[in-house]
């Protein structure tokens, strides 16, 4: 879930609250605020800047802005940070990581398989974090511990644990997306809904963590079938 409040960045002494003075429980997913710090190189660093991850990630910042620019995209910024409040991905997002979320994502091409995304869902207002794993038309399964597309068993190297739930075989509908947590069995997602997440709810993807400075990195998909 994320907290639309958008609100300035707190120092690190208050990043461990929360902005709506609750506990965000495990079916809470990405409860955030908008982020405005920029990446700051790694200490210690001996490459150039815009070979290091923080440059590569700020380099990617300007270029998102820029075509954003070019072609008017509602006269914002195609960019916005995000910081991460509940466990619903981990490993892969840690709590209080902060995300850069892509808007103009989907302009252009449409999501992919291991895509990490925020959206809305229909039941609720709240905005989530999820990762796509099922595609219009295919079908999804979820058996033994793993989650099978047309049969077909995928590869996830950030699963830390297997699924203990059994879902499907169920044929995602046109225009739909089928979305997990990382967090396997802690995560409110596609497999808890009665309704489908259409991808006019899909609201960005998120790109990359920009900090803390030890988390630093580019949100691959990672997702594969496996041989």
């Amino acid at each position: 879930m994320l907290n639309s409040n958008r609100r300035v960045a707190r120092k690190n002494s208050e990043a461990n609250h929360c902005s709506c003075g609750q506990t965000c429980e495990e079916s809470s997913n990405l409860v955030v605020s908008n982020h405005s710090q920029r990446p700051r190189p790694l200490n210690g660093s001996k490459l150039p800047f815009f070979q290091s991850i923080p440059g590569k990630i700020l380099a990617l910042i300007v270029l998102i802005n820029v075509v954003g620019l070019l072609v008017g995209f509602d006269g914002k910024l195609p960019f916005e940070g995000r910081i991460i409040l509940s466990g619903s991905m981990l490993p892969t997002l840690q709590i209080q990581d902060r995300v850069l979320i892509n808007l103009a994502a989907y302009c252009f091409s449409e999501p992919e398989r291991g895509d990490i995304i925020i959206f809305k869902i229909p039941q609720r207002d709240d905005i989530f974090i999820k990762r796509i794993i099922g595609l219009p038309g295919e079908t999804v399964e979820i058996k033994n511990g793993k989650t099978y597309i047309n049969d077909r068993p995928l590869k996830e190297p950030y699963l830390t644990e297997l699924m203990d739930y059994k879902y499907g075989p169920v044929a995602i509908p046109p225009n739909s997306l089928f979305v997990l947590g990382d967090n396997r069995n802690n995560s409110f997602d596609s497999h808890l809904w009665s309704e489908w997440l259409t991808q006019d709810k899909v609201l960005g993807k998120a790109i990359s963590i920009y900090a803390p400075s030890s988390h630093l990195k580019i949100l691959e998909q990672e997702v594969s079938f496996e041989e």
